[in-house]
């Protein structure tokens, strides 16, 4: 049996979704912050204006967000790296998350990101998706207390990209 997973930290984490995601896919390798997260690639959705949407599955959740790679990329697991494209303006689009567990998710309004929010500079936070970084833009100062917390993001999933690359 693998061991549990852990975040960059070295901390157990209880990860969202079916035990049968967590075994087709693991979380990225421990040693240092890994910058990308391996998904599932289901399908590619051309829309109308050129904006390219994947249909993916990750180890916290299915998504479908902006994908910013070949269009007509197959069927697959990539290692992507994420972007918010999408300021965090606390109690706005960003809230103090009911439960520690990574979880990516469906909303009617788009996507939810929860995560550590681990790192915070003078206008800009990290945001630690199962292991994954993301930096985040800020809107505004965050509150005292809020650094390390679990936080859930709700953007549009068009302000949420997808950029496969080959390691």
């Amino acid at each position: 049996m693998p061991a549990p997973p852990r975040d960059v930290h070295g901390r157990r984490v209880h990860l969202a979704g079916s035990s049968d995601d967590r075994e087709t896919l693991p979380p990225p390798p421990s040693g240092g912050p890994p910058a990308a997260m391996l998904i599932d690639l289901e399908k590619t959705e051309q829309l109308p204006g050129g904006l390219c949407l994947a249909h993916a599955r990750t180890p916290i959740g299915p998504v479908v967000a902006r994908w910013c790679g070949d269009p007509d990329a197959l069927p697959g697991r990539y290692d992507a790296e994420w972007t918010v494209d999408e300021d965090v303006a606390w109690l706005a689009n960003t809230h103090p998350a009911p439960e520690q567990s990574y979880l990516i998710g469906p909303r009617p309004d788009g996507l939810l990101l929860r995560g550590r929010l681990d790192e915070v500079a003078r206008a800009a936070a990290v945001l630690d998706l199962a292991g994954t970084l993301i930096l985040l833009d800020l809107a505004g100062p965050l509150p005292d207390g809020a650094l390390g917390t679990w936080i859930d993001i709700h953007a549009e999933r068009e302000k949420v990209a997808l950029y496969p690359y080959e390691l």
